[in-house]
C-alpha cells in the first residue's frame, strides 16, 4: 500500500532519509502507511491505501487542514479565527500573524470585538437552568 507525503515529515528512522526528513511528495510503500493519511500527513497513492484509510476525499481534505492548523500551533481559543482566515499563526511575540481575511492591522482586536459574541451567554451555568426541584430531593 502506498501514500504520498503532503508535507515534509520528521522521519521515525532518520538514518534512512537525508537530514532525517521525509520530503513532501515522497511516495512511501508500507503496510500501515494509511495511518499517515488519517493523520492528514499524506494522500493515498493507491486504492489499497484509500480503502485502508476509510476516508472519502472530503475527509482526507479535512484531515490535512487540521494537520496544518496543528502544525501552525494554533491554540484552542484561536481556532475559529484561524478557520475564518483572520490569522495564520503567531509571530515570535505570540501575536497573531494576519490571515487573508484580516481587515485591520490588529486582527486580534477585530476578532475580540466581534459584536456577535455574547459574553453573558458563557457566564451562565447551563446545568442550573435545567435543574428542577425534583432533582434535589
Amino acid at each position: 500500500m502506498k501514500a504520498k507525503m503532503t508535507d515534509d515529515l520528521q522521519a521515525v528512522h532518520p538514518e534512512d532519509w537525508p537530514n532525517g526528513i521525509i520530503p513532501k511528495g515522497t511516495v512511501i510503500e508500507k503496510d500501515d502507511i494509511w495511518k499517515l493519511v488519517r493523520a492528514g500527513q499524506a494522500d493515498p497513492a493507491d486504492e489499497e491505501c484509500r480503502i485502508a484509510a476509510g476516508m472519502d476525499d472530503a475527509e482526507i481534505k479535512l484531515a490535512k487542514y487540521r494537520q496544518r492548523r496543528q502544525a501552525a500551533g494554533i491554540s484552542h481559543e484561536d481556532i475559529d479565527a484561524y478557520d475564518q482566515g483572520l490569522m495564520v499563526g503567531y509571530d515570535e511575540d505570540g501575536k497573531w500573524i494576519p490571515g487573508p481575511n484580516a481587515t485591520t492591522d490588529s486582527p486580534e482586536s477585530e476578532y475580540a470585538d466581534d459584536d456577535d459574541f455574547d459574553d453573558e451567554e458563557y457566564d451562565e451555568d447551563p446545568v442550573a437552568e435545567t435543574e428542577t426541584e425534583s432533582d434535589h430531593g
